[in-house]
């Protein structure tokens, strides 16, 4: 059993290691070319936008992702059809419903502060706006495919198709002699959005049991209720730290800055590979382990993927901290400012990886409440941090905030697993065969 699972463990993470760099290089060059076409102040006003929007997506998703990703998998095992039709079709109808209120609000902002803000930055809004019910709609159905044990196929349409067909109409715009505009390129981005979105929810149709299609849902929908809050404020907390840095930036210091920082906080979570693609098929494990009361497998799984993460992170890091500066200058020269961010960044991720699985292991073991509490803690000392730092310290202050706080919820959570769990999440623990 224990060869089984650790062959497949690694051929996995393996692959979704691969798809990841794969992507990230295309993202990366992606970015690498919207900057030097659009010139750092536009650039920045992209960035900005779609930061803004990934935290709405978050509000209209509100953790019904996760909540799919493990719900579709229990029932899928225990061949609950009428209740895995219900989570789903529950779960889209609620989505549904947020997508649209998050949207018309966002509209209703942007026409309300009109006079205060930017025009071309309100109309880049008013553009981003129709990306939130398309992207919220393609994660749920990710989601579905991950809880079908489908865990390749959903990274390779989000991680590589979405950049692959976003760069394709780029470049035949370009080819075309049309000027590209940050309008131009943030309407293609939607195109793109969409076009993904389509295709997410036909292949997870495909992929769904035929028993499924064929029922009635049946809905648990107070259980569902109570789950989901804390996986929203899990989830909610957890972007808002990866995005309130780039969002204070944008408030205190301008879009500029905004855009040069988020272009270095994306170059580091190249080093969160490694944890990521092992967590792709550890998270169904944990909770099928801790289920079992199979502490001694558990250990095992955890600290293979400890090392594994680490060992990346480890060579990921010295890497950028050697040639940061040369990779942040293919973005342009103005972002060589933001190496003395990146090298803070890195730490912060470092020990991140360092940690191990901790998030799985409290969401997959019923621990979420108590995950959420922690989260929510740590989000709040960073927004704290960075309202206090940004105005002295600008980007370097957003990457101290960032970095403390990664650090901190990382080791609180490590400090819960290893107390009331009984598991060592880190790389320090000797396995034996």
């Amino acid at each position: 059993m224990r060869f089984f699972k650790k062959h497949l463990l690694f051929k996995v993470a393996t692959l979704s290691l691969f798809l990841q760099i794969g992507g990230a290089g295309i993202a990366f060059l992606l970015q690498v070319i919207f900057a030097r076409l659009l010139g750092v102040q536009d650039f920045g006003n992209y960035i900005y936008v779609l930061t803004w929007i990934n935290i709405l997506v978050l509000i209209a998703k509100f953790g019904l992702d996760t909540l799919l990703l493990r719900y579709v998998s229990a029932y899928e095992g225990k061949q609950e059809w009428r209740y895995l039709r219900g989570v789903i079709v529950w779960s889209f109808q609620i989505t549904f419903l947020l997508s649209i209120i998050v949207s018309g609000l966002l509209i209703l902002f942007i026409w309300e502060l009109s006079y205060y803000i930017e025009i071309k930055l309100a109309k880049l809004f008013l553009i981003g706006s129709f990306l939130i019910l398309p992207l919220t709609f393609a994660r749920l159905a990710q989601s579905i495919l991950r809880g079908l044990q489908h865990v390749i196929l959903p990274q390779t349409i989000e991680l590589v198709l979405r950049p692959v067909i976003l760069g394709a109409i780029i470049l035949i715009l370009y080819i075309a002699e049309i000027s590209l505009s940050v309008f131009l390129v943030l309407t293609v981005t939607l195109i793109s959005t969409v076009l993904i979105f389509i295709l997410s929810i036909v292949i997870t149709i495909h992929y769904l049991p035929n028993a499924v299609k064929m029922v009635r849902p049946l809905t648990n929908s107070l259980e569902w209720r109570i789950t989901v809050f804390p996986l929203f404020i899990l989830s909610g907390t957890l972007l808002i730290m990866n995005q309130t840095d780039t969002v204070m930036l944008g408030i205190l210091q301008g879009t500029q800055e905004a855009g040069i920082y988020a272009s270095v906080a994306r170059i580091t979570e190249f080093i969160m590979f490694g944890l990521t693609a092992f967590n792709a098929l550890a998270a169904p494990m944990i909770s099928n382990l801790y289920t079992l009361n199979n502490k001694k497998e558990l250990q095992y799984l955890i600290t293979k993927v400890a090392w594994g993460s680490f060992l990346f992170s480890i060579v990921a890091s010295i890497f950028l901290i050697i040639e940061g500066k040369l990779v942040l200058s293919f973005f342009g020269e103005e972002f060589v400012a933001g190496y003395s961010s990146l090298v803070i960044l890195l730490i912060g991720q470092t020990i991140n990886a360092l940690a191990g699985s901790v998030g799985f292991m409290m969401t997959m073991t019923g621990n979420q409440t108590i995950a959420a509490k922690i989260f929510a803690v740590s989000a709040l000392l960073n927004v704290i941090l960075n309202l206090v730092l940004i105005p002295f310290f600008g980007m370097i202050g957003a990457a101290i905030a960032t970095s403390f706080t990664t650090a901190f919820w990382n080791i609180a959570l490590f400090w819960f697993v290893w107390k009331h769990i009984g598991i060592n999440s880190t790389i320090f623990f000797t396995t034996h065969e």
